[in-house]
């Protein structure tokens, strides 16, 4: 039966084990507990179902709250045959790097999140009754920010378990090594996510063959990158690298399998190459390091394990432009504005012999040193990630089309790019070749484009309810530039046609009527570009209109305010009104007419500026009140028949 205790369940465990070591030195008693564990476990299994795994931290967006991702690669077919159930939670320590002093006591707890199987590229040559692994990622968040960290300084984070396969071939006592992961970072006034691996696309290799492996990570913070293998961890405190086997082999951390060409990788790309000699199973770690400024600000080490098999044979596949110009010059030239498209055949004998065959296909474009440009927009070329082969054909072709202004490109004078094309089949060993060229982007000479506006005049005035309207227009002195014209903050019922033309003229008509709301605030800046389509830094200009809007002056001091009603029939003041009440304007206008009799009652009301009451009342003496918004005007009136 295999036991599998967390790391959690260790510690209490052990405390309970060990309750007369507590005045020993913490770091001691942490180490010493572990041993216990691992001797504990190994008298119950000799293998583990973990392969590898790494640590990396995560920015949250919350302040200075990260993410904590620990990734472990899991063989499920050992946690079938030995019947183990999945840990929901995981427990990792953060130490301050310069004194090793541990931060997190208790230890931080991870949660489960996900816990996925790996797809596998290399498919030909894994044996799915051997190996099938899968991911599985706990995540927990921590606060940089907490007193127990500066802002500045260094720390380090770790995860540990036991204990590694027995039949891992390189080193001299598997099962009694552990599974130590490390990952360095710095405090909150580095605001950075840990570099991250690239997802695992295959652990099977083959034997007497070139083998390639992605070790590659990616940064979303643009850090600079630098790969190099290491030795992977039997503990972490104090840290301790596995003992290698240097029996038969002189296998060690920079070079963990036996083989004709030494384990290497690029420390540019985090490529590896290898061609062992010998087949069985080989653990290694590489580690990936972050530069910013030229300084280191952290690192992660991924510790993983593959296996090297007897693999059939398999031919490389090639790539070649068909043009034998193009060979020779290595050169293509693009214009800027423009693009261009160039067939690529790619040839794979194997296609032949087999049903059908995938090749795989990865495009990388760098700057050359010390450009002060921009990169190569990725989505500036189009490409397939694959292409397939069947058994009737063992060549296809496809079109590598760079379109740089669509891309986003943005030069002002002709640059070079790099470009590199990788292929690898999808049979065991996977085979690479790769295609190297140039792209010559060729910007020519651009005119700026001009916009007006007419008729001209800043600011200009328009009264509520009125329209106001101008044109505006643009030029372009180079011909058969595409132009677009646009409003750039159209505001409140503002009317204008964004519009494109490729002539060297382009206008579109604003037209604007402003109602009462648009008093307030009453200045309005409003921007219009032009922009041709020549991907130049500085394509387009732009104009600026300032609209101020107004209201008519009014005043009611005209009004005809009479006093006295004769409701007698004899066509003089039947009725009441009040003649000559301006229109009004939006802060000025009549409102509304009460009237009232000698007790508050009201008698009579209208919204109507051109009202008549014909009263129905007892003579006397009554009361009105005239709103206009701005004021309140009173009187009183008499009515005798």
């Amino acid at each position: 039966m295999l036991i599998i205790l967390s790391n959690h369940e260790k510690n209490v465990y052990l405390i309970r084990l060990t309750g007369s070591l507590e005045v020993m030195n913490k770091q001691f008693l942490r180490s010493f507990i572990f041993l216990v564990i691992c001797f504990f476990i190994q008298t119950l299994s000799y293998a583990t179902h973990i392969v590898g795994g790494e640590i990396v931290l995560e920015r949250t967006g919350n302040g200075n709250r990260y993410r904590v991702i620990l990734n472990k690669y899991i063989n499920e077919i050992s946690v079938r045959q030995h019947g183990i159930s999945t840990s929901t939670v995981a427990y990792v320590d953060i130490y301050d790097k310069n004194t090793n002093i541990l931060l997190t006591s208790p230890s931080m707890r991870l949660d489960l999140v996900t816990n996925d199987l790996l797809s596998n590229n290399g498919n030909y040559c894994s044996n799915l009754t051997i190996i099938e692994t899968s991911k599985q990622v706990y995540m927990g968040e921590i606060d940089l920010g907490a007193a127990m960290f500066s802002p500045t300084g260094s720390y380090y984070i770790t995860w540990s378990d036991c204990c590694r396969n027995q039949e891992i071939a390189n080193l001299k006592a598997p099962k009694n090594e552990n599974i130590a992961l490390y990952t360095e970072f710095r405090g909150y006034a580095i605001q950075d996510d840990s570099p991250k691996f690239v997802p695992v696309g295959n652990d099977f290799f083959c034997r007497n063959n070139v083998n390639v492996f992605d070790l590659s990570a990616v940064d979303r913070d643009g850090d600079d990158l630098k790969y190099s293998l290491v030795a992977p961890r039997s503990s972490v405190n104090p840290s301790t690298d596995v003992v290698w086997d240097t029996t038969t082999n002189k296998n060690s951390g920079d070079n963990p399998i036996p083989g004709s060409m030494p384990f290497t990788i690029d420390p540019t790309t985090g490529i590896a190459t290898f061609n062992p000699s010998a087949n069985g199973v080989y653990v290694f770690g590489v580690k990936v390091e972050e530069f910013r400024n030229g300084q280191k600000i952290g690192e992660v080490r991924r510790d993983f394990q593959l296996n090297v098999q007897d693999c059939p044979v398999n031919n490389k596949p090639v790539i070649a432009f068909q043009n034998s110009g193009i060979k020779v010059r290595d050169t293509l030239s693009v214009k800027l504005k423009g693009g261009g498209c160039f067939p690529i055949y790619i040839t794979d004998v194997d296609a032949t012999h087999f049903i059908s065959e995938t090749i795989y296909i990865n495009t990388r474009s760098n700057l050359p040193a010390g450009s002060t440009n921009t990169p190569y927009p990725t989505s500036g070329f189009t490409i397939p990630s694959q292409v397939p082969l069947t058994g009737f054909r063992d060549t296809t072709w496809f079109n590598a089309c760079f379109d740089p202004c669509a891309g986003g490109l943005r030069l002002d004078e002709t640059t070079y790019y790099p470009f590199k094309i990788v292929i690898n089949d999808n049979r065991c060993p996977a085979k690479y070749d790769t295609l190297i060229f140039t792209i010559r982007i060729e910007v020519e000479k651009n005119t700026q484009p001009q916009i007006f506006i007419d008729p001209p005049g800043n600011p200009k005035t328009v009264k509520v309810d009125e329209q106001l309207k101008f044109n505006v227009y643009g030029t372009d002195a180079d011909a058969g530039d595409l132009l677009s014209l646009k409003i750039a903050n159209p505001q409140r019922g503002m009317s204008f046609m964004n519009v494109q033309d490729s002539s060297s003229t382009i206008s579109s008509m604003f037209s604007w009527r402003p109602n009462c709301n648009d008093l307030h605030p009453g200045n309005y800046d409003v921007y219009f570009i032009i922009k041709d389509n020549s991907c130049t830094n500085n394509p387009r200009d732009t104009i600026h209109q300032r609209i101020l809007v107004q209201q008519d002056d009014v005043s009611f001091d005209g009004m005809e305010v009479t006093n006295l009603i004769t409701p007698n029939g004899d066509g003089m003041n039947d009725y009441y009104h009040i003649p000559g009440i301006p229109v009004g304007n939006c802060d000025k206008y009549f409102k509304g007419i009460e009237i009232y009799n000698r007790w508050g009652s009201r008698v009579f009301y209208s919204q109507d500026p051109g009202f008549k009451w014909y009263p129905n009342v007892s003579d006397g003496v009554y009361y009105f009140s005239i709103d206009l918004n701005y004021e309140v005007r009173k009187g009183w009136l008499q009515i005798t028949q």
